[in-house]
């Protein structure tokens, strides 16, 4: 008498999903790095310029005072969500793309400020800042593209099978 295996309860597993590639979210976390220590020199330099300029410079409008500090404290908060946001993604957790998503959102801020106002053009121009500014901006762009991608959510999203298909049983 020869003995037959058993049959598979209901079939063959479902083959499983393959695994994502993670190279979108661990670019997005390098970047994110990089943009931290770029959003935490702009800060410190922010604060600096501001300290220095105050009541000393050609024009001391309020608004020349208000807005670069709060620009200053964006960009630090924006270092500090970036940093928590890489880590997150480094260790493959949703939230590491929100966290970096939006810490990428806001140096965004002081970007169009330069732009959009003259007085602030010229704040900045006087210490010259300006290339800084324009990289911190590019930077932040493409952080926040890859940190909103699919394949980085997807990645992230990713979980293995509970339990592998039994031996014998799957794709030859």
């Amino acid at each position: 008498m020869s003995y037959y295996p058993p049959y598979p309860p209901g079939g063959f597993a479902p083959p499983a999903r393959p695994r994502p590639s993670g190279a979108t979210a661990y670019t997005t976390a390098a970047l994110a790095l990089l943009l931290s220590l770029g959003a935490a020199w702009g800060s410190y330099t922010t604060f600096a310029a501001s300290a220095a300029c105050y009541g000393s410079c050609r024009r001391n409008v309020a608004l020349l005072h208000t807005l670069p500090l709060a620009c200053g404290v964006l960009l630090a908060v924006s270092a500090l969500l970036l940093v928590l946001g890489a880590v997150l993604i480094f260790v493959q957790k949703v939230p590491g793309a929100v966290l970096t998503g939006l810490g990428a959102l806001l140096p965004l801020v002081p970007v169009v400020l330069f732009f959009a106002i003259a007085d602030i053009r010229d704040y900045v121009i006087e210490f010259g800042l300006d290339l800084p500014i324009i990289v911190i901006g590019a930077f932040a762009l493409a952080t926040f593209t890859l940190s909103v991608l699919s394949p980085t959510l997807a990645f992230l999203r990713y979980r293995p099978p509970a339990f592998p298909p039994p031996p014998g049983y799957g794709p030859r």
